[in-house]
C-alpha cells in the first residue's frame, strides 16, 4: 500500500516536480545568501573577518593583549598624528620623517571600524571564556540568523496536504477507498504517513542542503565551537556545540512543517474548497506578525503554534541582559516542555480527526467537547504573558580622547587608565565607546 500512495503521490499527482522544484529553489537563494554587517563597509568587514579568522577559538592572555594592543593602536592614531603634525611644524622631524610615521598612522586610523569591532567581539569572549570563543561569520551565522520560516516549504506542505486529500474527494475515489478491502483506516494512516514523512524529509533535506552549499562558499569553521559562541546564542545557557545546535534547530523546523501539514490536513478534509490554503496560511504565519508587535521577540515562542517550531531559534537562545535594547526572555525548561507537549497533543488530535474522516467513520464533537476545547488555549495563552523590560540603551555624546577597555576608561591623551569621575561619564555604567560616542546603561 506504502509504494502505491508513493507512486500515486509523486508520479500521479506530480509532486515530484513540486519536490525539484523547491530544491532547485532552495539552491538559488543559499548562493544569494552572503555574511553583512550592519555597522561596517565591505572593506572593514573583511578585514574584520580576517583579523577574527586569525584569532579563531578559545581567547587566551596572548589573544587579549593583542587584540587589545591593535585598538588602542588604531584608536590612538588620531591623537598621534596631530602630535607629530605640531613636531613638524616645530621643525622637530623632517618632512620624510613625518611621512613615514604618518602613512603607518593614517593606515592604523582607517583600519579602526574593524579593529573595534574587533576588539567588540573580544570583549564578549572576555566576559565568558568557557562558553563564548571568538568565531568569523561563516556558514553557521548565516543559517542561524536566518530563522524566518521557509515560505517555499510552506508553500509545498500547503500544496501536498490539500492535494493529497482534495483530488480524491473531488474525483470521488474517497467512496472508493473507504469500502475497498484494504481501505478505511489502512490507507488512510498510509496516507497520512506518507505525507507527514514527505515534509519531515523534505524538511531536513533542505537544511542539508542549504548547510552543504553555504559550507563549501564560507567553510564551518567552528563546529565544535560552544553555542553561545554564535551571536544570536551569545546569552544562552544551554550547553552544546554548534553542530548539535544546528542539528536540533533542523529537527525543530521538520517539527514545525509536519505541524503546519497537520493542521492543512485537517482543514482539507472537513472543507469542500481549495481556499483552505489560505486559511492554514494565515493560522500558520499571523502569530508571527503579531507578535513582531511586541517589544519581547520571545511572545512568539510561548504558544503552541507551528509558526514557533519553524523558526526554532528561540527554543535556544537565552534572556538578554536588562542594558540591551532589543528584549528576549528566555524559555523556562517547564515552558518548553509545556509547549512541546501541547503541540505534540495538538499534532495528534489533528492526524487522528483526519484519518477518521479519511477512513469514513463519522467525527462528531459535543457541545461540552467543543467549548473546553475553546477555553484551554485562552487559558494557556493568557498565563505565559512574558515581562516588559523598560531598561534600554543610553547614548551620551562625548570627547574622542577616551576609550573603553576592559572595563576601564583609557585617556589617549595622557596614555593612562582614568576613573569616571574626571570624564563625562561620571555617575553613569559605561558600555562601550564607538567613535564620537559612548554607550552607557539607562539610570
Amino acid at each position: 500500500m506504502l509504494k502505491c500512495e508513493l507512486k500515486k503521490l509523486f508520479f500521479k499527482r506530480k509532486i515530484l516536480l513540486l519536490v525539484a522544484a523547491v530544491l532547485v529553489l532552495e539552491i538559488l537563494l543559499a548562493l544569494r545568501m552572503n555574511p553583512v554587517s550592519q555597522t561596517l563597509d565591505t572593506e572593514q568587514y573583511a578585514r574584520y573577518q580576517s583579523a577574527l579568522s586569525a584569532y579563531a577559538g578559545k581567547i587566551t592572555a596572548q589573544t587579549g593583549e593583542e587584540i587589545t594592543q591593535r585598538y588602542l593602536d588604531a584608536s590612538g592614531a588620531e591623537s598621534k598624528l596631530e602630535a607629530l603634525s605640531e613636531q613638524l611644524a616645530a621643525d622637530q622631524i623632517t618632512r620624510e620623517e613625518y611621512q613615514t610615521q604618518a602613512d603607518v598612522l593614517y593606515q592604523l586610523q582607517g583600519n579602526l571600524p574593524a579593529e573595534a569591532a574587533l576588539y567588540t567581539a573580544y570583549t564578549a569572549a572576555y566576559e565568558n571564556p568557557d562558553r563564548v570563543w571568538l568565531m568569523p561569520d561563516n556558514a553557521w551565522k548565516l543559517i542561524f540568523e536566518n530563522s524566518s520560516a521557509d515560505w517555499l516549504m510552506i508553500f509545498f506542505v500547503l500544496i501536498l496536504s490539500i492535494t493529497a486529500v482534495k483530488t480524491e474527494t473531488q474525483s470521488s475515489m474517497d467512496l472508493y477507498n473507504r469500502t475497498a478491502k484494504y481501505g478505511r483506516g489502512k490507507l488512510a494512516m498510509v496516507k497520512i504517513c506518507t505525507i507527514m514523512l514527505t515534509v519531515f524529509v523534505l524538511s531536513v533535506a533542505v537544511s542539508a542542503l542549504r548547510l552543504g552549499i553555504l559550507t563549501a562558499r564560507f567553510g564551518a569553521e567552528g563546529w565544535d565551537f560552544p553555542l553561545a559562541s554564535v551571536e544570536i546564542f551569545r546569552f544562552s545557557g544551554i550547553q552544546m556545540s554548534v553542530l548539535e545546535g544546528f542539528f536540533t534547530v533542523t529537527i525543530l523546523k521538520a517539527c514545525g512543517y509536519a505541524y503546519t501539514a497537520a493542521l492543512a490536513l485537517l482543514l482539507a478534509v472537513f472543507f469542500k474548497n481549495v481556499p483552505t490554503a489560505a486559511c492554514v496560511a494565515g493560522i500558520t504565519l499571523l502569530p508571527e506578525f503579531i507578535a513582531a508587535q511586541y517589544s519581547d521577540a520571545s511572545l512568539l515562542y510561548r504558544y503552541s503554534l507551528p509558526v514557533a517550531f519553524m523558526k526554532a531559534m528561540g527554543f535556544l537562545q537565552g534572556s538578554t541582559p536588562e542594558q540591551y535594547s532589543s528584549v528576549f526572555t528566555a524559555l523556562s525548561g517547564e515552558r518548553k516542555i509545556a509547549v512541546l507537549a501541547i503541540s505534540t497533543g495538538i499534532l495528534l488530535v489533528c492526524l487522528l480527526i483526519s484519518g477518521l474522516k479519511l477512513s469514513g467513520t463519522r467525527v462528531r464533537f459535543p457541545k461540552r467537547t467543543a467549548v473546553i476545547a475553546l477555553i484551554l488555549p485562552v487559558l494557556f495563552f493568557s498565563s505565559c504573558s512574558p515581562r516588559e523590560n523598560t531598561n534600554i540603551q543610553a547614548s551620551s555624546r562625548t570627547d574622542t580622547r577616551y576609550v573603553f577597555v576592559m572595563g576601564s576608561i583609557y585617556d589617549k591623551q595622557a596614555q593612562t587608565i582614568v576613573p569616571s569621575a574626571v570624564t563625562p561619564f561620571v555617575n553613569h555604567q559605561v558600555l562601550g565607546i564607538y567613535g564620537d560616542y559612548a554607550l552607557v546603561a539607562a539610570q
